[in-house]
């Protein structure tokens, strides 16, 4: 194993180990899967929690298959729970509940903290039509750049949290 995937494999097991003894963890989100809530760039502060400490509509960390993901908290299903990005047309595979690793408590953007958005009926169609335009998220992506472009935020982990579109049916 060369150095640079040691480093991403060790820092991983840190974060997961200091969310599994109740701590928190920091971590820049890479992907898009939750425009317009969590932007590319955005800090997101997790705190540990288990299931019993979710409701729907929170923004949770879950960890499986050796990436981390950060998506809002749909329900419970059978055996674990199901996850789903704003920006994506249809749910991720349900988790089993080992994979829950903490709940968004704040979310850093432009140097400013403050607590993530709840999911509502505007951020849930301004989602979608993210998720179906591409012409749409290049120019909100484009704009949000601009924007961060100058900003200092806090040191924290650069652990992407992100999972790739589903297939719809």
């Amino acid at each position: 194993m060369n150095s640079s995937l040691r480093y991403l494999v060790q820092r991983d097991a840190l974060a997961i180990e200091s969310l599994r003894h109740g701590g928190f963890v920091r971590l820049r989100v890479h992907g898009q899967s939750m425009l317009p809530a969590v932007w590319p760039g955005d800090v997101v502060e997790v705190q540990a929690s288990t299931l019993r400490n979710i409701d729907r509509g929170d923004l949770v960390l879950a960890y499986r298959d050796e990436h981390f993901l950060l998506h809002r908290y749909i329900a419970e299903s059978g055996d674990g729970f199901v996850l789903r990005g704003d920006s994506m047309p249809c749910p991720d595979p349900e988790y089993p509940p080992q994979s829950l690793l903490g709940k968004a408590i704040r979310v850093e953007r432009s140097g400013s903290w403050g607590p993530p958005r709840r999911f509502g009926l505007l951020s849930r169609i301004l989602g979608i039509v993210i998720c179906h335009s591409d012409w749409l998220r290049h120019i909100a992506l484009r704009l949000h750049q601009m924007r961060l472009a100058g900003s200092h935020g806090a040191p924290v982990n650069d652990i992407a949290a992100d999972i790739c579109p589903c297939e719809e049916p």
